[in-house]
């Protein structure tokens, strides 16, 4: 059974699921209670400072100046779900690029972590850290996994310090936000509640709409 399979919400009365289908399940819950029209409304978003895969600080306001913006929020280089929207995103950054939007993955995952699944998942787009998840946190965008979830996620091999640089178990919730380059909210789309990353296509197709994100 695939990753993907695992985390669909299982029939009434078989085993829930554990270890990374656990997490995926877990936040995926969450995502279902955020308030979608909050975060809209928390325009123009001011981008902070945050590292890139080589610890180098990277002002994101003053990197993208001009640029419309596809913020995508992922649990980490663990998570097989993240790293395949990752890779969508990769295969359409040119064609992004061309419609003035540039790509910016965003997770709590150490700087030693981010290159790592840069370079395994051959992305070309800037990856940064989001020290304790604190920039997602002031967007209402983290996700802090139950003691349950994080002993599963231990027993498939995942003990998230580990990943985090030891800053601790908050992580960036699944999501995607696009931004125009006034810093304008445009769309908001947290992951699926079965897992799935859903919300980086849709992103996507909204951004090379032209009807529905003009750039002219």
């Amino acid at each position: 059974m695939s990753l993907a399979e695992m985390i669909v919400a299982q029939p009434r009365g078989q085993r829930a699921p554990t270890g990374r289908a656990a997490v995926h399940a877990d936040m995926a819950a969450v995502a279902d209670r955020l308030d979608r029209s909050e975060i809209v409304r928390r325009t123009p978003l001011t981008l902070p400072v945050l590292e890139d895969h080589d610890d180098r600080p990277r002002d994101l306001s003053e990197t993208f100046e001009g640029r419309g913006v596809l913020l995508a929020f992922y649990l980490g280089g663990w998570s097989e779900p993240c790293t395949a929207a990752l890779r969508q995103l990769e295969a359409a950054r040119a064609e992004l690029a061309g419609r003035g939007v540039d790509v910016v993955a965003v997770t709590a995952d150490a700087v030693g972590r981010i290159g790592a699944t840069r370079e395994r998942n051959r992305l070309g787009f800037l990856a940064v850290h989001d020290h304790g998840a604190r920039f997602a946190q002031s967007l209402g965008l983290v996700y802090r996994p139950s003691a349950k979830v994080r002993s599963d996620l231990r027993s498939v091999g995942v003990r998230l310090p580990d990943w985090t640089g030891g800053t601790g178990h908050a992580l960036t919730l699944p999501s995607t936000l696009l931004l125009d380059a006034d810093r304008t909210v445009r769309l908001f789309v947290p992951a699926d509640p079965s897992g799935v990353r859903s919300d980086v296509a849709e992103a996507v197709a909204a951004t090379l709409d032209e009807s529905a994100f003009p750039t002219g």
